[in-house]
């Protein structure tokens, strides 16, 4: 029979520790599990990816925390605060959950130096006029030294003065994007490894696009109720990273036009056969938008038998359809 002593929380070993603490906020960390023994002393001391979560003003940090500063690796803000970052010129990753202009005009490497993993989410609450500022902000000199980032997928990226060539950016997740936004993107980020992005409908399709070598994902996503899917464009976007390994699309469709659409799709076979030599793995998802008036199931049979009759060898394929009701995509709830 197994020993009691197992079953307390500080007999477990140094690594499920180290796990289960990277969960807590750092000052819940600290006020539960300080000064219990020295072996917890000097565990806590030596984590390296802890984090902080600040949600309103009203939430000063004492002399306490204050100590626990140099800690801290992450740090999320999850209201419209104001707040000075000079405090935390050390942390490496960054998440504003609801931003303002005042925190994002404080990104740059005099205040955070160290930073490395940036999120902006809900940018579409901000004003539609600061917008080309922020994506110009994050393509300057004051943020070159990023490694990944991720700005909100609801809205479209735009510019009003040159971007920097960024080299230290691996991964990027960005919303809209058309042709010469991306030609522009690999064109400054050689060394990008992983790129996400919602695809726009294009009315010209640029020529003169370099091929990038170094991207080995690419997600594409179509807009939720947009036109924008065209095999077309998409052979622009995929001839253009020919060493690609894994490549994941997205695509959203209403009930009514699957059967017109997706029927005789080859889902993307000749493509990937003429494009992308490399690949190891393609995942399809399929956002299926119901209508009540549309029986919809033995056409759903046929697309995954389609599906499979594509499917390329030298790869390992993926279908996944997903359904949701149109009245729940207009809930309140879910447009939040």
């Amino acid at each position: 029979m197994m020993n009691n002593r197992s079953f307390q929380f500080e007999f477990l070993p140094n690594e499920i520790l180290i796990i289960l603490f990277e969960y807590f906020d750092i000052r819940d960390l600290y006020r539960l599990f300080f000064n219990i023994n020295t072996r917890f002393n000097n565990l806590l001391l030596s984590l390296k990816h802890l984090s902080l979560t600040i949600s309103n003003s009203n939430q000063t940090l004492n002399e306490y925390d204050k100590i626990l500063i140099s800690y801290i690796n992450k740090l999320i803000i999850q209201n419209k605060i104001n707040i000075d970052f000079t405090c935390f010129s050390h942390i490496h990753s960054l998440i504003l959950l609801h931003p303002t202009f005042q925190q994002i005009k404080q990104l740059n490497k005099d205040i955070l130096p160290c930073l490395k993993y940036l999120a902006i989410r809900n940018m579409h609450l901000l004003s539609s006029n600061d917008l080309p500022a922020i994506f110009d902000k994050i393509f300057s000199n004051d943020c070159s030294y990023l490694q990944y980032c991720y700005l909100s997928n609801m809205t479209t990226i735009s510019r009003r003065r040159e971007w920097i060539q960024m080299t230290s950016l691996r991964f990027l997740e960005v919303g809209h994007i058309n042709l010469f936004v991306y030609k522009y993107i690999l064109s400054l980020c050689p060394n990008l490894y992983s790129f996400k992005f919602i695809i726009s409908t294009e009315t010209e399709i640029p020529s003169d696009i370099k091929s990038h070598l170094n991207i080995k994902r690419l997600t594409l996503k179509n807009d939720f109720f947009g036109h924008s899917w065209n095999d077309h464009v998409i052979k622009s976007y995929l001839s253009y990273v020919p060493n690609l390994e894994q490549l994941c699309m997205y695509r959203h469709i209403f009930s009514s036009s699957v059967k017109n659409c997706l029927m005789n799709y080859d889902w993307c076979a000749s493509l990937i056969g003429s494009y992308l030599p490399s690949l190891r793995r393609f995942s399809f998802y399929l956002h299926l938008i119901d209508l009540n008036y549309v029986d919809i199931d033995n056409i759903l049979f046929q697309l995954v038998e389609n599906f499979r009759s594509h499917r390329n060898t030298r790869c390992q394929s993926c279908f996944v359809i997903q359904r949701s009701q149109m009245q729940k995509l207009l809930s309140p709830k879910f447009l939040m």
